[in-house]
């Protein structure tokens, strides 16, 4: 089955039109690509140094909640020791009204 001259001129001028579509649709290359180029390398530098921000943001951060854990460790301390005091406090208190009861109970 042989294709005769016409079928394969409308074939490859069918061809020919589609190419034609597709690359009016794609961007033309020279100076807007490297203009493209340009701002997408110039967006990246501005996304790095605001991470760059972003982090050196959040080792401050840390540091803060380093300096207010170690407060409140200390705060901590504190508060055992004073816990400590009156439980010794409150078993001395406890050990001489006992003692005095007993004294008032046997002292006739």
């Amino acid at each position: 089955m042989a294709l005769q001259f016409g079928t394969i001129a409308k074939i490859v001028t069918g061809l020919v039109e589609g190419a034609q579509l597709l690359s009016s649709g794609a961007p033309a290359k020279g100076s807007n690509t490297t203009d493209e180029k340009a701002d997408v390398a110039t967006a990246l530098e501005e996304r790095v140094s605001s991470l760059e921000r972003h982090e050196a943001d959040q080792g401050v951060l840390v540091e803060q909640l380093a300096v207010q854990l170690k407060e409140l460790a200390a705060a901590g301390d504190r508060l055992n020791r004073r816990a400590m005091s009156f439980f010794i406090l409150s078993g001395i208190a406890l050990f001489l009204s006992v003692v005095s009861l007993l004294l008032t109970l046997f002292w006739r």
